[in-house]
């Protein structure tokens, strides 16, 4: 498909135009017009050409929508019924997203390949939301974030600004990064770059970037980055030293040890009563407190010592409270 500018050629409008219509849908002037970048009188006139080539479009006066009499699959996709499943989940997921990357993108992506599946399957396709329900899935609202200008920054190589608001501190930075790739992690969006102010690869949050500018000053990615290492031993999103670990599951909670699929290399023992043992090296122990305060009285740590001490502190302050509070 030739681009001009930002308008499409003829030809390609044509057919982005007969691509909208021919799965027997609904569209409006302006609908087709915004997919081809150009004005309702262009699309009027490509209407015009469609018909004396025998694409013949009945217009809806009421409701001001154009559909294709005798729809007909200019192209066509083999899918098996698994493979429209799966892009039914893929679909459903990124609509479950709070402010997804790129949404409104990703809406119109899998429209047009929705107009790619055989007529056969359009309505497994439609139908598979009330087979498989996808709860909202990001635990923070990413609607304001930049988007477009992270991946554009990534792609390009460029140094970006960050305006960063510091939660904890709460206070707002300003720091020139290096932006290496985006990460999901148990539902928090994070920019991976190298800080320029802190000197070292950080974590940031998306829905904390109050500002960006995107500079015209390049940077060399890293030949011996790689995220899994960079990652490793990580909890959750809170990274720190590397430190050896020892944690007890009693019986009642192992079943469900056995189940996680932890993130750090790790193994897990089986003892005499049922109880699990899991040992392995993690990347500070912040998010091991988290989890473990999760599990109550079910989880023991046994090592290091100040894991422990931590756990210890918590569970007496919590006593406390609810000693006050009763």
């Amino acid at each position: 498909m030739s681009l001009l500018g930002d308008r499409l050629s003829p030809v390609a409008r044509l057919f982005t135009i007969l691509m909208l219509l021919q799965a027997g849908r609904k569209v409006t002037q302006k609908e087709m017009a915004e997919e081809c970048g150009c004005s309702a009188k262009t699309i009027q006139r490509d209407l015009d050409v469609l018909a004396e080539m025998n694409y013949v479009c009945t217009y809806d006066e009421s409701k001001h929508t154009y559909v294709l009499e005798n729809p007909t699959q200019l192209v066509s996709l083999s899918f098996s019924l698994s493979e429209v499943l799966a892009l039914a989940i893929a679909e459903g997921g990124m609509a479950a997203q709070s402010g997804a990357p790129l949404g409104v993108a990703s809406q119109l992506a899998f429209k047009k390949i929705r107009a790619l599946i055989p007529q056969s399957l359009q309505e497994t396709l439609s139908s598979a939301p009330q087979m498989v329900y996808l709860p909202p899935d990001t635990r923070r609202d990413y609607a304001n974030a930049p988007w477009e200008a992270l991946f554009q920054a990534i792609r390009l190589r460029r140094v970006c600004s960050l305006k960063y608001e510091v939660v904890s501190r709460k206070e707002i930075t300003v720091r020139p990064v290096e932006p290496y790739c985006l990460t999901r992690i148990d539902g928090y969006w994070n920019l991976i770059a190298y800080c320029r102010l802190r000197k070292a690869i950080r974590l940031f949050a998306l829905d904390a970037i109050k500002g960006f500018v995107l500079t015209e000053e390049t940077f060399l990615f890293p030949e011996d980055f790689v995220y899994a290492e960079f990652m490793k031993g990580a909890v959750g999103l809170v990274l720190g030293k590397p430190t050896q670990v020892k944690v007890r599951f009693n019986a009642e909670a192992a079943p469900w040890a056995k189940r996680i699929r932890w993130r750090f290399q790790h193994t897990l023992t089986e003892e005499p009563g049922g109880s699990l043992i899991l040992q392995g090296e993690v990347s500070g122990l912040h998010d091991l407190k988290k989890e473990l305060l999760r599990w109550g009285a079910m989880a023991e740590a046994l090592e290091p010592p100040q894991l422990r001490e931590i756990l210890e502190r918590e569970a007496r302050a919590m006593h406390a409270l609810y000693s006050e509070n009763s």
